[in-house]
């Protein structure tokens, strides 16, 4: 387990552009832009290494998995390294407010056990993932991104959509755009 300070185009996240629940980006949006993101825990990602580039899906459909790798392979060309597993409205208020991303890169099974530990003391918000192989669970990603594969994106893309198509409240996306003029 490592804890890094990444940039948003760092960060592949799985293809939902949705953000769900906007009260929590309110909050967590409101702690950064005062300068406290470093009170909240780390977002959980994993080295894109670790994934199988969807080899347990080839049968299903071997032109989906080729566009899969191949989209993956430009993002990591890019410079994107890790895959979300966790903390997507933290990345997303992080980004907002032009702060790097504080992560916690699991990077074995051993590490799962570390982090449930973690939890269980307070360190750590909850992580409603079942199981203990952190393979599984970047697999179970990867799946996650195959099904949508044209929604698949780094951190820094969804936030430019998210402020581009209106879907914020308009002080994060003046915010956004004032960090990025200056």
């Amino acid at each position: 387990m490592d804890r890094k300070i990444v940039q948003p185009k760092q960060i592949i996240v799985p293809g939902e552009y949705e953000l769900g629940n906007q009260s929590i980006l309110k909050i967590y949006f409101r702690v950064f832009d005062r300068g406290h993101g470093g009170d909240l825990p780390p977002v959980i990602v994993a080295h894109n290494s670790i994934g199988n580039r969807g080899e347990r899906y080839f049968t299903l459909n071997p032109r989906i998995v080729g566009d899969y790798r191949n989209r993956v392979q430009s993002y990591i060309n890019k410079g994107a390294e890790y895959f979300l597993l966790d903390g997507n409205h933290r990345a997303v208020a992080s980004a907002l407010t032009d702060h790097p991303i504080d992560t916690l890169e699991l990077q074995s099974d051993e590490d799962i056990k570390k982090f449930r530990k973690m939890v269980e003391r307070g360190e750590l918000f909850d992580w409603e993932q079942e199981s203990g192989s952190l393979i599984e669970i970047v697999d179970d990603f990867e799946f996650f991104c195959w099904e949508h594969l044209d929604e698949m994106m780094t951190v820094e893309e969804r936030v430019k959509q998210l402020t581009s198509n209106g879907d914020l409240p308009q002080y994060m996306t003046d915010k956004y755009l004032q960090d990025k003029l200056i």
